[in-house]
């Protein structure tokens, strides 16, 4: 799959628990239900620790795998739903399966 847009990662963080508050661009992160801390003017990048600290937490079970030379096969449960994703970028294999598993639609989120 492609490089994400701003929107699908924007769309991706908020359903991990990150906000615009005030819609200023100041992002926060909900710990709590009435506990917020205050992120920073940007949302974090898409990396492995970014990942594994907000999304993972998020899901049922995940997995990444080597699959073939260069490429990253992941798949992601929630609610029973199975999704995954290839990449040669395995931040962007675990992505793609957590967009998807938390009811992302390619494109038109």
């Amino acid at each position: 799959m492609n490089e994400p847009t701003d929107k699908q990662i924007q769309w991706l963080w908020k359903q991990c628990g990150f906000d615009d508050l005030y819609g200023k661009g100041d992002w926060s992160y909900r710990v709590a239900s009435f506990d917020w801390r205050y992120y920073g003017q940007k949302l974090p990048p898409i990396d492995l620790n970014n990942l594994f600290k907000y999304a993972v937490p998020k899901l049922e079970e995940c997995h990444l795998i080597t699959f073939r030379q260069n490429e990253y096969y992941a798949i992601a449960k929630l609610n029973g739903k199975v999704s995954d994703a290839t990449n040669k970028d395995p931040a962007l294999a675990l992505f793609w399966a957590f967009f998807k598993a938390l009811g992302g639609a390619d494109g038109n989120n």
